[in-house]
């Protein structure tokens, strides 16, 4: 990635965080009975609440995480391997990066 690709995404996300810290964090607006829910749409604190972010490697992953970070909620970042690493590094041609 190149530097200023990445000084402008890195501000973008800044701005983004930014704009949800002037938010109150917490309890934002009102369910089906009545009772207040956080923004996503939980009748409970982000706090109290736990949100699992799979987790590509990528920047889409990364943001959500830290944004779901940013408002408060409790975020756990998973991510799968779905071959057999030993056996993919001796491949011709592997790669160390799996």
């Amino acid at each position: 990635m190149h530097k200023s690709r990445a000084s402008r995404l890195s501000a973008e996300v800044e701005s983004l965080m930014n704009k949800n810290a002037e938010q109150p964090a917490g309890l934002t607006s009102q369910g089906q009975a009545g009772e207040t829910v956080n923004s996503l749409g939980f009748a409970k604190p982000p706090a109290e609440t736990r949100v699992v972010v799979a987790m590509s490697g990528g920047v889409d992953s990364s943001v959500t995480a830290a944004m779901l970070a940013a408002e408060g909620y409790d975020v756990i970042g998973i991510t799968l391997q779905l071959y057999d690493h030993g056996v993919a590094v001796q491949a011709k041609g592997a790669c160390c990066a799996g």
